[in-house]
């Protein structure tokens, strides 16, 4: 059953004002966030030490707990801000009238996109003045007074939450150690992996189950999907561009198909169960350094990459030979910044 909404006008339910005039040449380096018409970053340019007044006396105002909506720039694009911020002259700062109710992040997201509906009436040479802004009409759920319905707004939102899954982002890098390669050994592709030409052609099928890699330097490797290839490779493979973008190397994660400018390499059977998204992001890169010997004109096709070398960091095995550290490789990329969302 569809809610019950009821069209307002903006100023009947929202109190504005626009922010101040406050100059790059007036900015002080400080903590509270400086809004203006960026449509980046919730809308914050800088952070600054306002002054009580700016250059032609008027007073700069501290803010918090309200919304910005681009009225120059960006316009159009509405932010909420739950800390204390100044507004450029560019932006207009808005909050509810209603005294009773207090604005918070639920509220203003169910909002956000409704006030930026109103984005393709304006643009840079016409600015959601405060003349515009007064003439503004907007459609809010409402309850059983006719009045627009705040719990609903908020509660509709923390059900959407639910089902998000959020992430503490790991963005500095663990390993402060400089890689030293001193101690890496030279392998032979041959030796770690096993490598076949991919058996499909490029045509690919919007409804298709599995991805197509292709010779592209984009969107790792996948050129599109496919059903009814003619061999669907195995998941946790490594593709090789030999033709097209030649040496563009990717781990493909998941079953695909592969057209016949993609080497596929699968590890050989004393690696199996090495390789993993982690390691192979480390060998991928390594693989890369080897593009620039090859070109459109020199394909890197698979009796050349058989004689393809590449150096990585090793350990000896209980024979006393070299093999690949794979629990090394795993680590280094597991230590820098948003491997965690790999």
């Amino acid at each position: 059953m569809s809610r019950k909404k009821k069209v307002f006008k903006l100023t009947d339910i929202f109190c504005y004002e626009r922010g101040k005039r406050f100059t790059e040449k007036e900015q002080i380096s400080g903590d509270v966030a400086y809004i203006s018409s960026t449509k980046e970053n919730n809308g914050i340019s800088n952070f600054v030490n306002p002054p009580e007044k700016n250059i032609k006396g008027s007073v700069i105002k501290i803010y918090n707990n309200c919304m910005t909506l681009s009225n120059s720039g960006s316009v159009g694009y509405l932010f909420y801000h739950d800390y204390n911020f100044v507004a450029s002259d560019h932006v207009t700062v808005i909050w509810i009238k209603d005294k009773n109710v207090i604005l918070n992040k639920y509220i203003a997201l169910y909002l956000k996109p409704i006030f930026e509906t109103m984005k393709y009436k304006y643009n840079f040479g016409r600015e959601i003045s405060n003349r515009n802004f007064e003439l503004e009409y907007i459609m809010l759920p409402v309850g059983e007074d006719d009045m627009p319905d705040w719990v609903y707004m908020e509660n509709y939102i923390k059900d959407l939450e639910k089902d998000i899954r959020f992430y503490s982002i790991k963005t500095e890098n663990t390993n402060k150690d400089s890689l030293d390669i001193s101690s890496w050994q030279w392998f032979g592709l041959s030796e770690i992996f096993t490598m076949e030409k991919g058996k499909d052609d490029a045509q690919s099928d919007e409804d298709g189950k599995y991805c197509l890699v292709s010779a592209t330097q984009f969107n790792n490797g996948i050129c599109g999907k496919s059903n009814d290839g003619n061999k669907l490779f195995n998941e946790n493979l490594i593709s090789v561009a030999s033709n097209g973008e030649v040496g563009e190397t990717f781990y493909q994660e998941k079953p695909f198909y592969a057209t016949g400018d993609v080497n596929i390499l699968d590890v050989v059977d004393k690696y199996k169960g090495k390789l993993n998204k982690y390691n192979a992001l480390f060998i991928t890169t390594m693989i890369k350094q080897e593009k620039f010997r090859y070109a459109y004109g020199r394909k890197w096709g698979i009796n050349r990459m058989e004689n393809s070398k590449i150096k990585l960091p090793a350990i000896l095995n209980s024979e006393n030979l070299y093999e690949p550290d794979w629990n090394y490789m795993e680590s280094y990329i597991k230590s820098l910044p948003y491997s965690d969302l790999l």
